[in-house]
């Protein structure tokens, strides 16, 4: 375990070296690559989670129409949609730190709300609620790309 360990940490020692090394245009260059592709892996994983609803993938790709289907999917009334939508317009109006925390709470557990349907449409609990709350750039693509059955 101790080998393990001391060649994980060369290796990212050797990472930071050579990024290190790496002017900005070419760090950026990297950084913009790489984000395009996690992007298409993003986008594919989605595709595949509203196929398993048994809707179009296209329909993933649609901006505020996925929402509206991701709604439909998760069982979730059209109305929190345009709740979401409000807060985050009055947010964006009111600019006192008061108002901007409330809102900031009432859009947090609309989110929960949110994730907690969707974990339940495909068949999973507490844990990937949470996890599609913190982390939904890790738990989406298991939804979509896993062996998570819609049951509705």
């Amino acid at each position: 375990m101790e080998e393990l360990m001391r060649q994980f940490l060369d290796i990212c020692s050797a990472v930071g070296w050579l990024l290190g090394q790496l002017d900005i245009k070419t760090f950026n260059m990297i950084f913009i690559i790489f984000t395009l592709i996690y992007g298409l892996f993003l986008y594919i994983a989605l595709w595949q989670l509203y196929e398993k609803a048994g809707h179009s993938g296209w329909k993933s790709l649609i901006p505020v129409y996925n929402w509206l289907i991701l709604a439909d999917i998760s069982k979730v009334p059209r109305s929190i949609l345009l709740l979401s939508f409000l807060i985050g317009f009055a947010a964006a109006i009111i600019n006192t730190r008061e108002s901007f925390n409330l809102m900031l709470s009432f859009a947090t557990a609309i989110n929960i709300y949110w994730n907690s349907n969707l974990a339940k449409a495909y068949g999973r609990g507490v844990a990937f609620t949470i996890g599609l709350t913190f982390t939904p750039w890790l738990f989406v693509p298991i939804l979509g790309l896993g062996n998570c059955e819609y049951e509705g």
